[in-house]
C-alpha cells in the first residue's frame, strides 16, 4: 500500500502477509518526496506483524524518517531471504562509516533493527531464513531498546556472525527464551563491545530473567560470550546445546595469559595452570537454578565442568543428557556429583573416549568423600554405546542409590562392574534394560555375568543339533567361522533382550528347522 493509505489505518492491530512471490516492499512511496511525518506513528495500534515466504522482499518501508511502532508486541519474519533491514534509509544512507583498526575503513552493515525504527514494547521476535542479514541490530542502539522483549528466536540466518553487543544484551531485562538455530556463520552469541575496554559489569547479571537457552546447529560457534568477568544467570532453567562442534566453553575468558591462576594445591602453593577455556562450565558462569542440561554433538568439549566447582553448583539439576561428545573421558568429579541433590535422570550416549562416569580427583584421593548417598533422588540411568566405559565409578566406599528404579546399559563391551565396591545399594531398582521381570539384587554381579557371556553374541554354535555346527561337507565339527553357511539362522543375543528369552525363541525355531531337515 501507499504511505497515505498506511497513515489512515489507525485501528489496524494485526498485519499478516504470506506467499507473495513478487512483493519487494510493504509500504511504497506514493510520490517523489512524500514521507511519513516524524511526529506521526505508522500503524499506531499495530500489535502483530507476520511476514512469511516473501522471496523478493527487501524491507518493510523506505524512508529517511524515524518510525515508531508504540504497540508492537510480536514480529515474525520467516523465509524472506532478500530482506536486509526493516526500515531502509535509502541508497545513500545505507553504508555507515565505522572506525575500524583506526583507519576509518568504510563498512557496509545490513542490520534488521537500527536507531531509525522504534518498537519499545516488542515482546516476541522471530527471525528465520533471512540470509542477507549480517547483523540483527546495530551495536550503537541504546541499552533499553529491547527492554520488553521476552522471547527471541533466530533461525537459518546464514550471514550472522553474532547476535548482539554486550551493551544491548544488558538491556534485555525481560528476556525469558533465547533460541538460535542453523546459523552457519555464527561464532559467538554476544559480541565483544567495539569500544576498547568495555565489558559486562561484575555486579550486573546478563539476561537476569532468562529461563531457556537453545543453541543448535551452529558449526562455527566457539563460545556464548567472551569476557573476563564472572556472569550469573539466576533464573536459567534449561540449556540445550546441540550440533556445535567447535564449542569448547560457555564463557571464553580470553587469551591464555588471562586463564592462568595461582592456586594452593595440597597446601604447598604449587603453580597450577587452569585453562577455563577447556571447560564448558566453570566458576566464571553461575546457573544456580538450572534444571535441565542437554548437550549433543559438541565434539570439542574435553571437560564438561571444572572439578573444582563447589558441590551445590548443580544442586537444582533434574535431568542431564549428554550425547556424542567424543573427547569426554569422564563426566564429572565426585565433589560435583555429590552436589546433584535433585538429579532424577542421567543419560550418556555415544562417547568413544569415556572410560568412567564419575572420576576420582587426584587431589581428593584418600578422602572419605562418599560418606552419604550419591545422587540422592536419581531414578533413571541410561548408558548406551560407550565402547571404552569400564565402570560407573571407581571408589572404595559403599554407594547407595535409594531411588534408582530403571537402568539401561547397552553396547558397553568393556564394562565389568557398575562400581568398584562390591556393595552398592539399589533398593528401588525395578527395571533393567526394559525388562521389568528381571530381578537384579546386585548390579555388579549382573554386569559381570553379561560381560563373561559376551561370547554368546558371536557364537555360531547351534544348541540343538551337532549337524548345524558346520554344514559344509568334509570339514571338522568345530565352531564355524563367519563365512560358514548354516542351514538355519544362527544364534545372536541382542543386548536389548533377555538372554534366556532370546535363546528359547531361537531354540524353538531351530527345532522346527531340524525336524524339516530330518524329514
Amino acid at each position: 500500500m501507499s504511505l497515505s493509505v498506511a497513515r489512515g489505518l489507525l485501528n489496524l492491530w494485526r498485519l499478516s502477509i504470506h506467499d507473495c512471490q513478487l512483493m519487494e516492499e510493504i509500504i511504497t512511496e506514493e510520490e517523489q518526496g512524500e514521507e511519513i511525518m516524524t511526529n506521526e506513528p505508522l500503524f499506531p495500534r499495530l500489535e502483530m506483524l507476520i511476514l512469511e515466504k516473501l522471496p523478493k522482499l527487501r524491507h518493510f518501508i523506505l524512508t529517511k524518517r524515524t518510525l515508531e511502532f508504540p504497540f508492537f508486541k510480536v514480529v515474525q519474519i520467516h523465509d524472506c531471504p532478500e530482506m536486509k533491514t526493516f526500515v531502509q534509509q535509502g541508497s545513500v544512507s545505507t553504508p555507515s562509516l565505522n572506525s575500524m583498526n583506526n583507519d576509518d575503513e568504510v563498512k557496509v552493515v545490513d542490520t534488521m533493527f537500527n536507531s531509525k525504527v522504534s518498537c519499545l514494547n516488542l515482546k516476541e521476535l522471530e527471525l528465520a531464513g533471512a540470509n542477507c542479514i549480517t547483523s540483527l541490530c546495530t551495536h550503537q542502539l541504546p541499552m533499553g531498546y529491547f527492554s520488553k522483549i521476552e522471547k527471541l528466536e533466530v533461525r537459518r540466518c546464514g550471514e550472522l556472525r553474532n547476535l548482539m553487543s554486550t551493551s544491548l544484551a544488558r538491556g534485555l531485562l525481560n528476556l525469558r527464551i533465547l533460541s538460535i538455530e542453523e546459523c552457519q556463520s555464527m561464532e559467538e552469541v554476544i559480541a565483544e563491545q567495539e569500544q576498547e575496554g568495555e565489558e559486562i559489569m561484575r555486579n550486573e547479571s546478563l539476561f537476569p530473567v532468562l529461563e531457556e537457552l537453545k543453541l543448535c546447529n551452529l558449526p562455527e560457534l566457539g563460545h556464548f560470550i567472551l569476557t573476563k568477568h564472572a556472569l550469573e544467570f539466576p533464573f536459567l532453567k534449561e540449556v540445550d546445546i546441540c550440533e556445535c562442534p567447535k564449542m569448547k566453553t560457555f564463557i571464553n575468558q580470553g587469551t591464555m595469559s588471562s586463564t592462568l591462576s595461582l592456586e594452593s594445591v595440597n597446601n604447598d602453593d604449587e603453580l597450577k595452570v587452569v585453562d577455563f577455556n577447556k571447560e564448558m562450565f566453570n566458576s566464571k558462569v553461575l546457573c544456580p537454578n538450572l534444571e535441565v542440561l542437554y548437550i549433543w554433538e559438541a565434539n570439542s568439549i574435553t571437560v564438561l565442568c571444572s572439578h573444582q566447582l563447589p558441590a551445590p553448583y548443580f544442586s537444582k539439576l533434574e535431568a542431564l543428557e549428554v550425547q556424542n561428545c567424543g573427547e569426554l573421558r569422564n563426566l564429572m568429579s565426585p565433589l560435583v556429583a555429590r552436589g546433584l541433590l535433585s538429579l532424577r535422570k542421567l543419560r550418556i550416549e555415544e562417547y568413544q573416549s569415556m572410560e568412567e562416569v564419575i572420576t576420582e580427583d587426584q587431589e581428593q584421593q584418600g578422602e572419605q568423600i562418599m560418606i552419604e548417598p550419591l545422587f540422592l533422588v536419581l531414578e533413571v540411568v541410561i548408558l548406551d554405546m560407550l565402547p571404552k566405559l569400564r565402570h560407573f565409578f571407581l571408589t572404595k566406599y559403599t554407594l547407595e542409590f535409594p531411588f534408582l528404579r530403571a537402568l539401561q546399559i547397552h553396547v558397553c563391551p568393556e564394562m565389568k562392574k557398575f562400581v568398584q565396591q562390591d556393595l552398592e545399594l539399589t533398593p528401588s531398582l525395578e527395571i533393567v534394560n526394559d525388562d521389568d521381570e528381571v530381578k537384579v539384587d546386585d548390579l555388579n554381579e549382573w554386569i559381570h555375568q553379561r560381560f563373561i557371556s559376551k561370547w554368546v553374541k558371536s557364537s555360531f554354535v547351534c544348541l540343538i543339533c551337532r549337524r548345524c555346527i558346520n554344514a559344509s561337507a568334509g570339514k571338522p565339527a568345530t565352531r564355524p567361522t563367519a563365512e560358514t553357511k548354516s542351514p538355519h539362522r544362527n544364534i545372536f543375543v541382542d543386548q536389548n533382550k533377555d538372554i534366556k528369552e532370546t535363546l528359547m525363541t531361537e531354540a524353538k525355531g531351530t527345532l522346527q528347522q531340524h525336524a524339516h531337515l530330518e524329514g
